[in-house]
């Protein structure tokens, strides 16, 4: 468990340093040039880069499977603060507390919630390369999914063009790297944040089962995202439990991860 733990913390920090370290962009011939003042050809050229290409649902899931549902957990642990070199140990007590208390609790919740094989492939697959990516804070440049096409990644999970996973295009073309969609709204962090506007953990995933509830009528795809620092309180994680609950009550709902998605 604490390897697992402490090659998950490594990577994370290498991943979230190389796309801090990425340059943002600005559209050809307008560097210094106000937005206001670009013109259409500058606008289409600053956003062509990377765009959303087809959506990528399949006509039918796994095992006939009514929905698909993915639950992510952003284990941010201290590496956010590296970057700009400032460091609060009251606010980085927290995210230990990610590490030591709230993703012990998730990694329990997926062994004996979900199912046994879900943990056993997190173990089997120690030491892999990487087969995706998130990037710190959904941030991303006009490289990044460049980058990604170059290692041979599979899936990106960062971008919010679609409800349900999609097709990545750079500079027009397939760039053999999906997305799985995320948005906000399926994210625990801007609710329950102590500037957020949702404390009562009851109402935020009340949100989260009414998207899921959409996503079953649909025959679609959800991705959540949650904060084991901030879904690991008592509170909200007994909320989380209610959810994975609620979802598991429901027939023929099939829980995968980002790789068993892309194998679809």
């Amino acid at each position: 468990m604490k390897r697992l733990m402490r090659t998950c913390a490594a990577a994370l920090a290498g991943i979230t340093a190389l796309i801090t370290a990425l340059p943002a962009t600005a559209a050809p011939g307008a560097a210094g040039q106000p937005g206001i003042d670009w013109t259409p050809a500058q606008i289409r050229a600053a956003f062509a880069p990377v765009r959303a290409g087809r959506k990528l649902l399949p006509k039918h899931w796994p095992g006939e499977a009514k929905v698909a549902v993915v639950l992510s957990f952003d284990v941010d642990n201290e590496t956010w603060m590296i970057p700009n070199g400032k460091i609060d140990h009251g606010i980085a007590s927290e995210y230990q507390y990610g590490a030591t208390e709230g993703l012990p609790k998730v990694l329990k919740l997926l062994e004996e919630q979900l199912t046994r094989q879900a943990f056993d492939y997190l173990k089997a697959k120690t030491g892999k390369a990487p087969v995706g990516m998130r990037t710190g804070a959904w941030s991303a440049s006009p490289y990044t999914i460049a980058t990604a096409e170059k290692l041979g990644l599979l899936y990106d999970s960062s971008m919010m063009a679609m409800d349900d996973p999609y097709q990545l295009l750079l500079d027009g073309k397939d760039a053999g790297v999906i997305e799985l969609p995320v948005t906000w709204i399926l994210d625990d962090y801007p609710y329950v944040i102590p500037e957020g506007s949702l404390p009562d953990p009851e109402r935020l995933f009340k949100v989260h089962r009414e998207e899921f509830d959409a996503a079953y009528a649909a025959g679609a795809s959800i991705t959540l995202t949650f904060h084991p620092q901030l879904v690991g309180r008592r509170s909200r994680f007994a909320q989380l439990e209610a959810l994975v609950d609620y979802m598991r009550g429901k027939e023929r709902v099939w829980f995968t991860t980002a790789e068993g998605w892309r194998a679809t």
